[in-house]
């Protein structure tokens, strides 16, 4: 089954640079409302999982759990705009998991795809063979960043002994701590419950020291600081917000992974220097320092119609707005957020030292940014000192559209994307080449509202829709009143690829990777799918065209090419 990529929030755009969409789990905004998520949970072959529970993790807490339904659906009433992990597991055992941004959506859908798992246990000793009580272990997928969500966590008992239920098969990096002991680590790799033991030898050897330069005890005492793994392995809640041990400073001591580990420090009305995360080094011993300055000039600034017909009669008293550094590590906790008076005027702290890039966008359906980059929704500027921006807006545009398959029934989780291409004029040819400019995904009602787009007069949209209940290619002209309502449109049955990987003695192929790609005219379309514990796997959400695939790791490869409504079958042999 397809892993599921990270849904970005209002204007889902893809032409900024790819770390401008990476977050790790900010938290709220205050004053946002919650956010209304549903789902469906799937097997390899996008069968419904019923009674899988499904749990929503902010910041590696658990702040919500249900059940899915026998159609494998779930719901969360009310969960925080913000990146939101939400992880299933099932009792056989299998477990998925998908990250979510939920920043500026009201109502969000999701498909966690359920994998095979298995069972990881041991037991931990310091070493003079004593039982380590309270150690933390944990293993996450090592083999792709999009499977690092999947990880799961456990602490050993009094007798040392430490039990993971689910544990992704395949490759997997596990990691060993506790108080007064240095780390350890240890790689697996295959499909069978494992026995992993570990000796944690007493003292901390390595020591990574982190310290605020500031004179304000208000905001020492407000600085928070946030660890997270440049390698996707999961961290003991210890770490990953470590307590001061005085005014204004940090100890992590005993993970003795070097390099793995990235810092990041947060301070409520205050600009932090360096905004870019601090990466630990090889050395045993290091001391990394940061300067909070409440004197620092704010971003500040003012919205302005746009001086079109479509930005007269604007209100911006209540939009939101959001400002986030535009490049950095993809550990980026640095989203602030502030709502702009009547006048159109905001200030708010800024996300990045002087110097360096910002960007900015409206988490409001009224109003957008009449912007300064190749993508509309985002307005891109320099931080200097004593600047106050000026910048146009319009009036908001939104796509609204309802899916059904051919049986009248709603069509959830499908991909939706929205492109514009200028209107040819009369004697002149039209681009051929459409600008991506949003997207989206239906609800479990079929429905799907893109929202926050700037569309320029005369130009004519292309919806085209890609999910397992099917596809299609639709093309209206821009809505004359800020809202484009292709109606109800119905999909064409999807094509289908299914099939077996097998070794070559006949045995299924359990939890293996399969690799599909596309050439998209110089740029590569890739998916990875795996299969069940009978080697099987089912795709039905892939574009039509050719594709070709291959295992990983192995030496199976062929290529098909998919057609509207027709089955294609493979059989994949390795070694």
């Amino acid at each position: 089954m397809p892993i599921r990529g990270t849904l970005s929030g209002r204007g889902r755009n893809a032409a900024l640079p790819a770390l401008f969409l990476l977050s790790v789990l900010p938290a709220q905004a205050p004053g946002l409302p919650s956010v209304f998520v549903e789902g469906r949970v799937v097997d390899a072959q996008h069968r419904p999982i019923g009674a899988a529970l499904v749990r929503a993790e902010l910041d590696g807490v658990e702040i919500a759990r249900c059940a899915a339904d026998a159609m494998g659906q779930f719901t969360f009433a009310a969960l925080p705009q913000a990146f939101v992990v939400l992880l299933a597991t099932a009792p056989t055992p299998d477990i998925g998991a998908v990250e979510v941004d939920l920043l500026g959506e009201s109502r969000a859908f999701a498909e966690v795809a359920l994998l095979p798992a298995r069972k990881v246990s041991g037991t931990l000793r310091d070493d003079a063979g004593k039982a380590i009580e309270g150690a933390w272990i944990t293993a996450a997928p090592s083999d792709l960043p999009l499977f690092t969500p999947a990880a799961c966590m456990a602490r050993s008992d009094a007798n040392g002994y430490y039990e993971l239920t689910h544990v992704l098969m395949g490759p997997a990096r596990m990691r060993f701590w506790a108080p007064g002991h240095d780390g350890q680590g240890a790689a697996i790799d295959g499909h069978e419950d494992v026995t992993q033991d570990a000796t944690l030898p007493h003292g901390e050897e390595r020591v990574l020291e982190v310290a605020i330069e500031s004179d304000s005890p208000e905001l020492l005492a407000a600085a928070r600081l946030m660890v997270s793994s440049r390698s996707g392995a999961a961290l003991p809640p210890p770490l990953l917000h470590p307590e001061q041990d005085r005014p204004g400073h940090w100890t992590v001591r005993g993970w003795c992974f070097p390099g793995e580990l990235a810092v990041h420090l947060a301070c409520k009305g205050a600009v932090v220097t360096p905004s870019v995360t601090q990466l630990a080094s090889d050395a045993r011993q290091q001391t990394i320092s940061f300067r909070v300055d409440a004197e620092a000039p704010s971003l500040q600034g003012t919205f302005t119609a746009a001086g079109k017909p479509d930005a007269a009669g604007l209100h911006f008293a209540g939009v939101g707005l959001l400002a986030q550094p535009l490049e950095g590590p993809a550990n980026n906790w640095n989203r602030i957020y502030t709502t702009v008076v009547a006048s159109g005027a905001f200030t708010m702290q800024s996300p990045v030292a002087a110097g360096e890039w910002f960007a900015m966008r409206t988490l409001s359906n009224r109003v957008v940014f009449d912007a300064n980059a190749q993508n509309p929704t985002w307005f891109l500027g320099q931080f200097l000192d004593r600047e106050d921006w000026s910048i146009p807006t319009k009036t908001a545009h939104s796509v609204h559209v309802v899916l059904q398959r051919a049986d009248g029934k709603p069509a959830p989780g499908c991909r939706v994307s929205v492109s514009m291409r200028p209107r040819a004029r009369e004697g002149q040819p039209a681009d051929s080449y459409p600008i991506l400019i949003g997207l989206g995904v239906s609800n479990t009602d079929g429905t799907c509202d893109i929202q926050c787009l700037s569309v320029p007069a005369e130009v004519d949209l292309l919806l085209e829709v890609v999910g397992a209940e099917g596809g299609k290619s639709v093309r209206a002209a821009a809505g004359a009143d800020a809202r484009t309502d292709f109606g109800v449109c119905e999909l064409d049955a999807p094509a289908i690829l299914f099939g077996h990987v097998r070794h070559y003695d006949g045995r299924p192929a359990i939890a293996y990777r399969v690799r599909l790609g596309r050439d998209l005219g110089g740029e590569s379309d890739v998916r990875l799918i795996v299969t069940d514990r009978e080697g099987r796997f089912r795709v039905s959400d892939l574009p039509l065209g050719v594709w070709y695939v291959k295992t990983v790791p192995g030496n199976s490869s062929m290529q098909r090419t998919l057609f509207p409504g027709r089955e294609c079958e493979l059989l994949l042999n390795i070694q």
